[in-house]
C-alpha cells in the first residue's frame, strides 16, 4: 500500500512549523499521524513538526516522537570524536591507552603494555580492542616468510636481467687493410648497459620516400 508523503519546508530551530500536507500515514485510513524527518519531532498537539536543537537533542530516523532524544555526554574515560547534531548523536571513543570490549561496552579498560614471555605483539591496542599477542615462533616464521619472499623475487629478477643482458650488439669492428670486417649489427638485438628487466628488440623502421622529411 502506498502512502502520500509530503516534503518538509525549512523550519526555524526549536520552533514548530506547519506543513501543507501530511508527511506520511502510519496507521489506518482515518488516523493520520505526522511523521517528521530526522532532526524533527511531533509537537504536543500532533499537528506540527518541531526541529531538534543542535548540540542538545536529536532524532536519527523518521519518527512520531513527542520530543527529540537528548545528546549523549562522553564519560570521563572517553573523548568526543564527533559532536552531537540535530540528526546524529555524539560519538565517543576510549582515550589512547584504553579500549572497550563488546561484552562490556559500559566502560573503557586499560590496555596491556607488553606481551607475556615467549610471545610477541601481533596487533597494537586500539580503542575497540586490546593488545593482541602471538607465539614468538609463529612471529619469527612470519617474519622469515616476509623477508624470504621479496628476496626470492629480487633474486629471480636479477637472474632474468643477467640473461637478457647477454644480448649484446656485435658492432662492426674496424680491421686492418685486407682483413675481413665483422658483420653488421643485428637489428633484433642490443646491448643492455647494467641490469635491465625488460628487453625491447630494435625494430628497423622503413618509411616511404615521400614520408621522409
Amino acid at each position: 500500500m502506498n502512502f502520500p508523503v509530503g516534503i518538509p519546508l525549512k523550519a526555524k530551530r526549536g520552533v514548530p512549523h506547519h506543513y501543507s500536507q501530511p508527511l506520511g500515514i502510519l496507521w489506518g485510513f482515518t488516523h493520520q499521524i505526522l511523521s517528521p524527518f530526522p532532526g524533527y519531532h511531533v509537537s504536543e498537539d500532533g499537528k506540527n513538526c518541531t526541529s531538534c536543537i543542535h548540540g542538545v537533542d536529536f532524532t536519527i530516523y523518521w519518527n512520531v516522537l513527542p520530543s527529540c532524544l537528548p545528546c549523549t555526554t562522553c564519560k570521563s574515560g572517553e573523548e568526543e570524536k564527533t559532536p552531537c547534531t540535530a540528526t546524529a548523536d555524539t560519538r565517543c571513543e576510549c582515550k589512547p591507552g584504553t579500549f572497550r570490549e563488546e561484552n562490556s561496552p559500559e566502560f573503557c579498560q586499560k590496555c596491556h603494555t607488553r606481551c607475556p614471555d615467549g610471545m610477541v605483539m601481533a596487533t597494537p591496542c586500539t580503542p575497540s580492542s586490546d593488545l593482541k599477542c602471538m607465539d614468538q615462533e609463529s612471529g619469527n616464521s612470519e617474519l622469515v616468510v616476509g623477508i624470504a619472499v621479496p628476496c626470492s623475487i629480487l633474486l629471480l629478477a636479477v637472474v632474468i636481467a643477467c640473461l637478457v643482458c647477454k644480448c649484446k650488439v656485435q658492432g662492426e669492428v674496424p680491421g686492418r687493410k685486407g682483413e675481413a670486417r665483422a658483420p653488421p649489427p643485428s637489428p633484433q638485438s642490443f646491448w643492455c648497459p647494467g641490469l635491465a628487466l625488460i628487453w625491447v628488440p630494435r625494430i628497423p623502421l622503413h618509411l616511404p620516400p615521400h614520408l621522409l622529411l
